[in-house]
């Protein structure tokens, strides 16, 4: 008896694409260092310029500072709100930024779990009965208060206010590291054709690992200097941001030097008898016996050629519950020659 092909009607959605994401902007790196600034123990951070320009601002700068001491976690709360838009420095997020966003940003980070949304949206929109029943809701500190106490009028401008001065008196100064922060914004996309979203976040943070519940659709990497060695993590509508450190190979790499990546991916393939591997197993999986037979050359010294091409992303290793066996990344073969191309075109 012949059994009949099952048909089916399918009428699921199919689940959005999961997206990773890297970025710098100059404006990204000034809400970092405003964190870093508003912190109680600069000493947990190493770069030392971003507290030699927190000595040079004005003093009503340092003085709002202080005084808005209680909304540090606004500053990479509004890494999101950045995102959203072609903002690029902080003098256009002073002009975009509104009173409303900087409320339910303010009161999001507060955590509160014990009022109903329409409490949460109308203490956002600035209704006073609201924000004091969110105020009872948790353990707000007496400077919280003092903000949420202020009409939205009020927050935005004095955020504004903040941004303004900011970005005459400090701005400039940070974005000469553009460059630096760009390199690893190049390193990282590099690597994230070769990674997993988790294993590049793991990579970018020094061992961070981000648990990707069901409401992360995507990650957006940000490279810092200010805040090394630290990472700051936040997240909007459905992103997990993650503003990571720079290295110490991308701060004090010689700008005309190519990235370690590129030069990783033609060192390995820049040998014979690894380019006749590569040939071997983009014919089909192989396992590495196979394939040390096929080179005449021992399993210890095949494992070793291997491991250089997986290294650059040119082959991965499939393991089955019987063995394992090599297969050729097609994509990063593809992206050698553009990987070179972009690299010679960024030193024109």
């Amino acid at each position: 008896m012949t059994t009949p092909d099952t048909k089916i009607h399918d009428f699921t959605s199919s689940a959005p694409a999961f997206s990773i994401s890297v970025e710098a902007r100059p404006v990204y790196e000034a809400l970092a260092h405003l964190f870093v600034w508003t912190q109680d123990h600069p000493a947990d951070y190493e770069d030392t310029l971003a507290f030699e320009l927190a000595e040079k601002a004005r003093p009503k700068l340092q003085s709002e500072l202080q005084d808005f001491a209680a909304m540090s976690p606004l500053w990479p709360a509004l890494f999101g709100v950045v995102a959203a838009t072609d903002i690029t420095t902080v003098t256009e997020l002073a002009e975009f930024i509104d009173g409303e966003t900087v409320r339910r940003l303010l009161i999001t980070h507060m955590g509160v779990e014990d009022c109903d949304a329409e409490t949460m949206k109308a203490a956002c929109s600035g209704d006073r009965t609201a924000t004091e029943a969110v105020l009872e809701a948790c353990n707000a500190s007496t400077h919280l208060v003092a903000l949420l106490d202020l009409s939205n009028a009020e927050l935005a401008a004095s955020i504004g206010n903040i941004l303004t001065m900011y970005a005459a008196d400090v701005e400039p100064a940070l974005t000469d590291r553009m460059p630096i922060l760009q390199r690893s914004v190049e390193e990282k996309r590099a690597l994230s054709r070769r990674m997993s979203p988790t294993d590049l976040v793991e990579q970018a943070t020094n061992g961070v690992t981000l648990d990707m519940g069901p409401r992360v659709e995507g990650i957006l990497l940000i490279p810092s200097i200010v805040i090394r060695p630290w990472a700051l993590i936040s997240e909007a509508a459905g992103t997990r941001i993650v503003c990571y450190s720079v290295t110490d190979d991308v701060l004090n790499a010689d700008p005309d030097a190519p990235p370690r990546y590129l030069v990783n991916l033609f060192k390995a393939v820049g040998d014979e008898k690894r380019l006749a591997m590569l040939k071997h197993i983009s014919k089909g999986g192989i396992t590495l016996r196979d394939l040390a037979d096929r080179m005449g050359l021992a399993k210890s010294t095949t494992h070793h050629h291997v491991g250089a091409l997986r290294s650059a992303g040119l082959v991965r290793v499939v393991v089955t519950d019987d063995d394992k066996y090599y297969e050729i990344r097609t994509r990063n073969i593809a992206d050698a020659g553009p990987l070179l191309e972009r690299f010679l075109n960024e030193q024109s």
